[in-house]
């Protein structure tokens, strides 16, 4: 019978130890590999992020630098900035940008204004330094030459006087009512109200002007326009302006026409003549406000003015949604029309 051994080998307490000691020592390289690794990945991504960032505040940075060295003028003043901007930087430098393209705009709009008004006061001066000089002409010729003029001669002085004060009175008046309308100071009072009445009323003061300059006005309306909503006393003087402005441009058995038709949704005004007619080059001008124009009045001589009359024409039917516009061929006549909405 074959005999065997068995050895069997019982750690003792010490071992236990060594070998807890040893595994601990294993976990904790483990662990201060993966922290370190860790470490060393948050750090690198905290390099890119930091790079990421700061990238994105120098184009800011630049941008603002430009904007300063360009006189507060953008770089790309057509940029209008990415509305899907991805983080807040993003969305400040797109706000940034259109900003800066609307302090841009101001700006311009501002020169344009004091560019205006430095016009408007050259204007103002010189269209009030003629009836004031002539005024004054011949107030004084009566003051000191009275007893050498006739009778008749002082009629006519005083004429021509009263002529120029009414002109004054009324370049001033219109000057006013012109601050007023922009500074929308005067609002239209909307009411319902019939044009082809209104057309007919108005022309009623302009009859006896037509016989005296031996001019054909006439007026035609087609009697199913319907209503519409507007100021009565704007519109009235929206007409009053643009036929008057026909009667000064018209020559002597000239031909004006007040014209008042249905259109789509509405109703179209048109106050057209036979007339001298307005320069090409002047023609996007027209209705500029102190534009000061050199229009051809009878004899074709020049006739500077101020043209307040047009600009109020066209503030007023601004006010009331519409745009007035204008057609006209040199020699041939002229043609204002602006519609209005019917009355709901």
């Amino acid at each position: 019978m074959r005999q065997g051994y068995i050895y069997a080998i019982l750690g003792s307490e010490k071992i236990s130890v060594i070998t807890d000691v040893l595994q601990r020592s294993l976990i904790m390289r483990w662990s201060t590999t993966m922290v370190v690794t860790a470490l060393g990945f948050a750090f690198v991504a905290g390099l890119l992020l930091f790079f990421f960032l700061m990238r994105k505040l120098r184009v800011l940075s630049q941008a603002m630098q430009a904007f300063k060295d360009n006189n507060l003028q953008p770089a790309d003043p057509q940029s209008k900035g990415d509305k899907r901007a991805l983080d807040e930087i993003d969305n400040m430098t797109a706000t940034f940008q259109e900003m800066a393209a609307r302090i841009h705009s101001q700006m311009n709009h501002l020169q344009e204004m004091e560019s205006t008004r430095r016009e408007m006061v050259a204007n103002v001066s010189h269209d009030l330094r003629t009836p004031l000089s002539s005024l004054s002409g011949f107030l004084e010729t009566l003051q000191l030459k009275s007893d050498e003029l006739t009778e008749s001669q002082k009629q006519t002085y005083l004429k021509i006087a009263h002529e120029n004060a009414q002109r004054l009175t009324r370049l001033v008046e219109e000057l006013f009512e012109l601050a007023k309308l922009d500074a929308n100071e005067t609002r239209p009072r909307e009411e319902p109200i019939s044009l082809a009445e209104l057309a007919f009323d108005v022309s009623h003061k302009f009859y006896l002007r037509a016989i005296e300059k031996n001019i054909h006005f006439d007026v035609v309306v087609d009697e199913t326009v319907p209503q519409v909503s507007a100021d009565v006393g704007m519109i009235e003087r929206v007409l009053d302006n643009l036929i008057d402005n026909s009667f000064k441009h018209t020559p002597d058995q000239g031909h004006i026409r007040l014209q008042v038709a249905p259109r789509q949704d509405g109703v179209e005004i048109a106050v057209s003549d036979i007339g001298y007619g307005i320069p090409s080059d002047e023609l996007p001008h027209i209705l500029k406000r102190f534009y000061h124009k050199a229009s051809r009045g009878s004899g074709d001589e020049l006739q500077p003015g101020l043209g307040l009359g047009l600009a109020i024409a066209s503030r007023i039917v601004e006010l009331h949604g519409s745009h007035l516009s204008v057609d006209s061929v040199l020699h041939q006549g002229t043609t204002f029309r602006f519609s209005l909405p019917a009355n709901a």
